[in-house]
């Protein structure tokens, strides 16, 4: 991924102006995503996108479940906290959570995963 794909991929993921997350905000805010997009002009492409990428992964076999936790809030009414409970409990990286979030030594890249899980 070149450095204009790192920009997209952080604003997306990370601004207001950005029609997902500011989609994910409002779903938070008020949790109906029939109201929320009749309120919207512009078009959120995650909305319509979510089900044809869990579908192309699950005939790839790739396992995606953040694509499949949206895809679940999205299109068939799946709850956000129960939605989000299910992925924090199946992280592949959970188990190895220690107290006091220190880092654990069995990792190979200890510096990826304190970017992914910092401290706190």
């Amino acid at each position: 991924m070149g450095f204009s794909g790192v920009g997209n991929l952080t604003l997306t993921a990370n601004s207001l102006q950005s029609r997902d997350t500011s989609l994910g905000v409002a779903l938070g805010e008020r949790g109906n995503l029939a109201d929320v997009l009749a309120k919207r002009k512009e078009v959120t492409e995650g909305v319509f996108s979510a089900e044809a990428v869990v579908e192309l992964a699950h005939r790839l076999a790739v396992p995606m479940p953040i694509s499949e936790a949206v895809d679940a809030m999205l299109n068939h009414g799946a709850a956000l906290d129960a939605t989000i409970a299910r992925l924090a409990s199946s992280c592949p990286l959970s188990h190895r959570l220690h107290p006091g979030n220190e880092l654990p030594t069995t990792l190979p890249n200890p510096i990826l995963y304190s970017t992914i899980f910092p401290s706190q």
